[in-house]
């Protein structure tokens, strides 16, 4: 439902040691722009907006965390509760995953 906010959580387990990753989202629909949703993590204290950035005509993208990524230690187990609000009727497809920023 349009204006509707959504929650959701991403759920990041982790086999080994990594340093610098960051979460990455993408969402998809046709003729999609960054006015037409809202995406928003919680870091433990506060809501905080996951800017969204215009990848191609169909897809928005964005991350959140630190800009130099966050580490992530063997055994890692968490779940980032998220926000999503849509403002534009419409079919959206989701996309979420982490990535070494650094070796």
């Amino acid at each position: 439902m349009v204006g509707v906010p959504y929650e959701l959580g991403i759920r990041l387990e982790s086999a080994g040691d990594y340093d610098g990753v960051r979460v990455y989202l993408e969402i998809t629909s046709s003729g999609i722009i960054t006015d037409n949703v809202v995406v928003k993590y919680h870091d433990g204290t506060r809501w905080l907006i996951i800017t969204m950035a215009q990848k191609d005509i169909d897809t928005l993208s964005g991350w959140f965390g630190p800009s130099s990524g966050f580490n992530v230690p063997y055994g890692h187990d968490a779940t980032t509760p998220l926000c999503v609000t849509f403002y534009k009727v419409g079919h959206y497809s989701t996309s979420v995953f982490a990535q070494q920023t650094k070796c």
